[in-house]
């Protein structure tokens, strides 16, 4: 087994683990009342949404013998989605932060 396999499993596991907490979260009092009155789910739940979407599909792409090359592309792919929710996170933890001088 190659790293790409390895890789391609990881991402699979993950993706599939990050879409049960997404139906998990949507099922949540929380956000079945947020998309009662907004008519969309919680950002968390979208992320979880997106994210094992994401790891679901390069995973299953990293498995395929004639796509295995462009499992790289996919992570470069997924990168920017991985460092904007970090920075989107990073944003609303500064909220709940004491200021530091």
């Amino acid at each position: 087994m190659d790293s790409r396999q390895i890789f391609g499993i990881v991402a699979l596991v993950v993706g599939i683990v990050l879409l049960g907490f997404a139906f998990h979260a949507a099922d949540a009092p929380v956000d079945r009342i947020s998309e009662t009155f907004t008519g969309r789910y919680t950002d968390q739940t979208m992320w979880y949404f997106v994210l094992g979407t994401a790891g679901v599909i390069a995973g299953g792409l990293a498995q395929i013998p004639a796509v295995r090359d462009w499992s790289a592309f996919v992570y470069l792919l997924l990168f920017p989605i991985l460092r904007i929710s970090r920075i989107i996170h990073r944003q609303r933890r500064a909220k709940f932060l004491p200021a530091t001088s």
